[in-house]
């Protein structure tokens, strides 16, 4: 046995404890992909089950055991995946490019257009605008709605990202959003910045599945905080109209809905924010709504050493970008005529009737439904990472990584394992990796990565869990993995200052404590300037305990029975 958990085993021993729910046939076709290291048929596998005709049983198994590897990264070949997500962003180029050339011809032409075309165009422009509401009052409340976070961007990599590092030295900004930017300063009584013009943002790609990336922009640290300012606006603004993007619950709900009763259609986009193209935004957006954002955004975009210009109105990474592409399918769910659907960025859910209707509109304008992963009949439904099936929820556990190394994130796995068979040939290796490994156990909790979760009562019995004397008596700790952290302290008044851009509520106020560094005060409660983030280092120690806010699962009654003692170190 390896020190890492390996998902042919998973998949083998899974397959045995529920081969009396399966097929044989199926059953064989799982096995020969494992005895043949087929990683990529197995990947895929789901592509085999016919919803309306295979039972829950059956289509649950599958799904489980594709979700084995299809976003495992031991799969993941880096050369192959960069270079598919690059051709996925350049196609994504090309359907913008083509889709500007075809709106620009029918906005020339208006009476080119299927009359229904026209109405559905005006109907979204209606209810942009009433979501939207009032440009000015949105200006007047750019203040109070600029934020600063966490991330790369052009010219500050990931490992410098945090908020006050990003205002230290000349903040990256393109011509067009400077005078925002500078404007943002005189506001809260700040010398004017030495910034870096540019006109681009910097490509790059992120894990996504074992067989592609996923691309994103890194943006000026200048733009971001306006373009968050939209995106603040427009989260409260939707919320108001019933489309509450805090929580992906509503719209798993309406597939759950959907999946029982077939009345609700759950829809999927291919490379959605990838296919918003320049032209729509500028169709159905408000004139003065349109100019902020165009102004707040980056024209250009830089890959592989080339600078050129962008056919998509943002990418993912742009602070915008995700509350637009909300604010426009939302739209044509309401110009179509739903008045029951949701959309949760490119996630949508529409009456089943109204599904033909809203995949024209969508296509006019550019999106490439997902066919195969949209539903409008049949017993199965997805939305927003919920998998449904006859108002079942199927949804799978991802085995995104088995890194040796990674012993929190071995913990997290066999946690999410163990709820897939109780008892069985994958009960005992998980079992059995949870020796070998010498993960410690601990009393169930909601971070997966603690530990090897066991009931609270077993923890006890083990002495794995104790009370706190002293000042703090009565608090109860259980061992585990604890992340390492290293501090950063700020002394740059300037960029600590203008760390209003990171707070949340209208009250805080910016003082200098007793050794003259500036500390931002939180309801009463101070932040200094000593700034805490992980590494990716762990350590094995106590930390209070706090039951899980679902309660305690079942399942884990039996753990106890089946670890050997060795685990309990």
């Amino acid at each position: 046995m390896t020190n890492q958990i390996c998902p042919f085993e998973v998949t083998r021993r899974y397959i045995s404890d529920n081969a009396g729910l399966i097929s044989r046939q199926h059953s064989n076709v799982v096995l020969g992909a494992i005895r043949a290291r087929d990683f990529k048929r197995l990947a895929s596998i789901s592509g085999i089950v016919d919803y309306a005709k295979h039972n829950i049983d059956t289509v649950r198994i599958l799904r489980q055991v594709e979700a084995f590897f299809k976003k495992n990264d031991l799969f993941a070949e880096e050369t192959l995946c960069r270079k598919a997500a690059e051709d996925s962003f350049e196609r994504g180029e090309r359907l913008c490019r083509i889709t500007n050339r075809r709106l620009d011809y029918f906005f020339s032409r208006p009476d080119r257009l299927d009359p229904r075309m026209v109405e559905y165009i005006d109907k979204c422009q209606s209810y942009i605008r009433r979501v939207l509401g009032s440009y000015s009052s949105f200006e007047n409340d750019i203040p109070s709605l600029l934020r600063i976070t966490s991330g790369a961007t052009l010219l500050t990599p990931r490992a410098r990202s945090l908020p006050f590092q990003k205002l230290k030295g000349r903040p990256a900004v393109t011509p067009q959003c400077e005078p925002l930017l500078r404007a943002a300063y005189i506001h809260f009584g700040y010398e004017q910045p030495k910034v870096t013009l540019a006109a681009n943002n910097r490509v790059e790609f992120v894990p996504k599945s074992w067989k592609t990336h996923r691309a994103i922009a890194c943006e000026p640290a200048g733009n971001v905080p306006f373009q968050l300012a939209f995106d603040g606006w427009a989260k409260k603004r939707l919320r108001r109209h019933g489309i509450n993007l805090s929580t992906q619950e509503n719209n798993q709900q309406h597939a759950r809905l959907g999946s029982m009763y077939d009345d609700i259609a759950t829809v999927d986009m291919s490379m959605a924010s990838d296919t918003v193209s320049y032209n729509t935004v500028a169709w159905l957006l408000p004139d003065d709504w349109f100019r902020y954002l165009d102004r707040v955004r980056s024209p250009l975009f830089s890959l592989n050493g080339e600078v050129r210009k962008y056919a998509k109105f943002s990418s993912m990474g742009n602070g915008a970008t995700f509350a637009l592409e909300t604010l426009i399918f939302a739209s044509m769910l309401h110009a179509v005529g739903s008045r029951k659907g949701l959309a949760y960025g490119d996630d949508l859910t529409i009456e089943s009737y109204l599904y033909p209707e809203l995949i024209k509109l969508l296509k006019f304008f550019g999106f490439v439904p997902n066919l195969e992963k949209s539903f409008a009949s049949g017993p199965f439904r997805e939305s927003c990472g919920g998998d449904f099936y006859q108002g079942e929820d199927i949804t799978p556990f991802y085995l995104r990584s088995v890194d040796a190394w990674d012993k929190p994130n071995a913990c997290h796995n066999i946690n999410g394992l163990a709820k897939l068979s109780e008892a069985g040939e994958l009960w005992d290796y998980l079992s059995e990796m949870t020796s070998k490994l010498k993960l410690p156990l601990t009393p169930e909790r909601d971070d997966t990565q603690y530990g090897v979760f066991i009931h609270p009562y077993h923890a006890y019995r083990r002495r794995l869990i104790k009370p706190v004397k002293g000042k703090n008596a009565g608090w109860v700790t259980s061992r585990g993995y604890r992340w390492k952290t290293s501090s950063i302290t700020c002394r740059n008044s300037r960029a600590l200052a203008l760390w209003f851009l990171h707070r949340s509520d209208e009250d805080d106020r910016l003082i200098h404590n007793e050794h003259g560094l500036v500390t931002d005060v939180v309801g009463g409660s101070f932040e200094s300037s000593r700034y805490t983030r992980p590494v990716e280092k762990f350590t094995v120690g106590w930390a209070g305990w706090v039951p899980p806010a679902k309660g305690i699962s079942d399942h884990l009654f039996g753990w106890s029975e089946h670890l050997s003692p060795a685990s309990a170190g």
